[in-house]
Parts: C-alpha cells; sequence; structure tokens
C-alpha cells in the first residue's frame, strides 16, 4: 500500500512539473513575449502628442505579428501630370500594380528590408524628419516626410507599416505630383 501512494505522489508531482514547463514567458514593462517572436506589444499603445508617438515608435511599440506566416495586401500608385480635356493639367493618381508584404517565420519581404531592425530603422527615419505631422487617433498620425504623406500605425504589426505613402493635396497643384505611392490593406491574411 505504501508503495502505490508514494508512486501516485511521484507521478502527481511530475505531472505538475510537465505543466510548468513554459510557464516562464515572462514580461518587461508589461509587454509580453510572442512564442515564434518578440516583436511588439500586445495592446495597441495610446499616445497624446506626437513625442509620445515618436517616442513609441522609437521602441518598437507596434502590434505583435498575429501568426507565423502573415501577408498585408495592398496596391501601388503612380502619381504624374495629366493635362485634361479644356488644356488644364492635374495630378492623376493610378494603379501601378499589386503591393504585399509578408512576415513568414523570421523572414520578412518590405520595401524598408528584409529584417525587422532594417523596417523598424526607415519607420524611425521617417517619424524623426518629418516636413509635417497630422493626428488621427490616439495610435495613427500621418507624417509629411519627404514630400509624402506616410500613415503610421502602431495598432498595427510592424510589417504592416507604413500603411500608406501617398501625395498630399498640397502637391495636386505643384509640381510635387511624381512618383510612386502605395496603399495597404489593414486585414491581413494568414497562411
Amino acid at each position: 500500500m505504501k508503495a502505490s501512494w508514494l508512486k501516485f505522489v511521484l507521478i502527481g508531482l511530475f505531472a505538475a512539473g510537465v505543466v510548468a514547463c513554459g510557464k516562464d514567458n515572462k514580461a518587461a514593462n508589461g509587454v509580453g513575449t510572442n512564442a515564434f517572436i518578440n516583436d511588439g506589444v500586445s495592446q495597441p499603445v495610446s499616445t497624446n502628442s506626437y513625442d509620445e508617438f515618436r517616442q513609441q515608435v522609437a521602441n518598437g511599440a507596434f502590434l505583435s505579428l498575429p501568426s507565423q506566416f502573415v501577408r498585408y495586401d495592398g496596391v501601388d500608385l503612380s502619381y504624374t501630370w495629366k493635362k485634361n480635356f479644356i488644356g488644364l493639367y492635374y495630378c492623376a493618381i493610378s494603379q501601378d500594380g499589386y503591393k504585399d508584404r509578408i512576415y513568414a517565420n523570421g523572414t520578412y519581404t518590405h520595401e524598408l528590408g528584409t529584417t525587422a531592425s532594417a523596417i523598424h530603422a526607415g519607420i524611425v527615419q521617417i517619424v524623426n524628419s518629418p516636413q509635417n505631422v497630422a493626428r488621427i487617433s490616439a495610435t495613427r498620425y500621418m507624417i509629411r516626410h519627404a514630400n509624402f504623406d506616410y500613415v503610421i500605425d502602431l495598432a498595427l504589426p510592424l510589417v504592416a507599416n507604413p500603411v500608406s505613402k501617398k501625395k498630399g493635396q498640397q502637391d495636386a497643384n505643384s509640381q510635387g505630383c511624381v512618383g510612386q505611392g502605395y496603399e495597404m490593406m489593414a486585414n491581413p491574411q494568414y497562411f
């Protein structure tokens, strides 16, 4: 009887040890870790000013990726001057093709780079040298940089940012209406 009781206790202790494995995903500064990546926060960070927003971007406080394989779709845009039927010029926008950004198990496909640090550095450069800024929400700003309006959103993962790169209204009446931009969709595809 004593031997079977001892076996029961040992099996119970062993089971408790196995269950406890994997429970050491510690949080630092309220930011949890993700089993396959650790490049974001679990809840979007709200900001009250552009300085706070810029600091959160510098800290990499974008939303964590929801999956090991994610694709964000969008369209490329082309800006050119065209003449209308009465001879006046206008800024014409046309879709120039399909655009996607992919995160696949540690590898990024993104116009700013193939690593999280390269993409983050590109976004930080945009945020740190604005020509103008406009707050869209507590997590999203439009930033004028290098004659384009970029939208950056902390409520989306790093790979989904910038959400868009467009020519602004001030370019519609100037010679600034040239170049390539894009518009990304906010809803990812998981594969």
